[in-house]
């Protein structure tokens, strides 16, 4: 399994306060750094991680969990405590030594209670350079995790809608189209929303076909999260930069982009948005020159009638 450095997951847990401050992580790799699992009601499920010393000296770790939901509609994890839920069905080793550069696999296992509701349920392994009070989130030191999706089998309610689909403005003047949707999760367990951003003009040809998540993010129970889907790319804002990038994409007139998205095992949901491109810049150009090749004409034709009476 590919190793890949859980640097996302750090957190500086602050003593005498529960304000969450980004930190430097301890040279520590872990693998993986998202376990998604699932298992029946009154099952135990078993693996291992990896976790790896990158340090040149002898480290100590302290294993600790915490559940965790949705910040708003960002999809970034917010952590709660360990108080109730999968953070307290999850155990490992409270400690591990690790030599210089040494690579050790650690079990788990996550015992799910006979009368757990099916749906999912988030949690995070936290490993840290100093011990974690039971139920706290307050460490000296830094920690770095392996979240923990897990599905309970079972009668999962599955449902979802999309709301907010739209573009910042009705008309622009060339690409990009930044293209923004919510999908909104009223289900049991996390769902990965699938499909396509088509962008037609008059309903006759496709313009662009785009993916309408390409980072597979996942939208948890009870939470809505929203995505970015770019049509082009942005690097020049200069007048006579935007004419050759109009000139290179260029696009006039009303269009529609149409999302299409699947979810779940037979789910789906659809939006539409209409705006109007207007590359007016480019235009404007093609106007002058235009112009200056029609008064060029006529100051010729002027000066052959003028030559040819003389």
């Amino acid at each position: 399994m590919k190793k890949i450095n859980a640097i996302f997951m750090a957190l500086c847990f602050v003593a005498l306060g529960s304000i969450f401050l980004a930190g430097q992580v301890s040279a520590l790799t872990l693998s993986p750094v998202r376990m998604e699992v699932a298992g029946n009601p009154g099952q135990t499920v078993k693996g291992n991680l990896v976790i790896i010393n990158d340090l040149k000296t002898v480290q100590t770790y302290y294993s600790s969990f915490s559940n965790f939901e949705a910040d708003g509609t960002s999809g970034v994890p917010v952590f709660t405590g360990a108080a109730q839920g999968l953070a307290t069905w999850i155990s490992v080793p409270s400690k591990v030594d690790l030599q210089p550069g040494q690579q050790l696999n650690v079990p788990y296992a996550i015992t799910i209670p006979s009368g757990a509701t099916a749906g999912g349920y988030f949690a995070a392994i936290f490993w840290s350079t100093s011990p974690v009070a039971l139920n706290s989130q307050v460490s000296v030191g830094s920690r770095t995790g392996t979240l923990v999706l897990l599905t309970v089998n079972g009668d999962i309610k599955i449902n979802g809608a999309v709301s907010g689909f739209g573009a910042n403005g009705g008309m622009f003047d060339t690409v990009p189209v930044n293209f923004t949707y919510t999908f909104g999760n009223a289900g049991s367990d996390r769902v990965v929303p699938q499909g396509s951003v088509n962008v037609k003009t008059l309903g006759l040809w496709t313009a662009a076909s785009l993916t309408a998540n390409g980072s597979q993010g996942n939208v948890l129970p009870n939470s809505n999260r929203t995505f970015n889907v770019a049509w082009g790319n942005d690097h020049n804002n200069g007048f006579f930069a935007k004419v050759g990038k109009e000139w290179n994409n260029f696009h006039l007139g009303l269009y529609t982009a149409d999302l299409s998205l699947s979810y779940g095992q037979d789910k789906t949901a659809a939006a539409s948005y209409t705006f109007f491109m207007f590359p007016w810049q480019l235009l404007l150009v093609l106007l002058i020159v235009v112009l200056a090749v029609i008064l060029i004409v006529k100051k010729w034709d002027k000066w052959i009638v003028k030559k040819a009476k003389s």
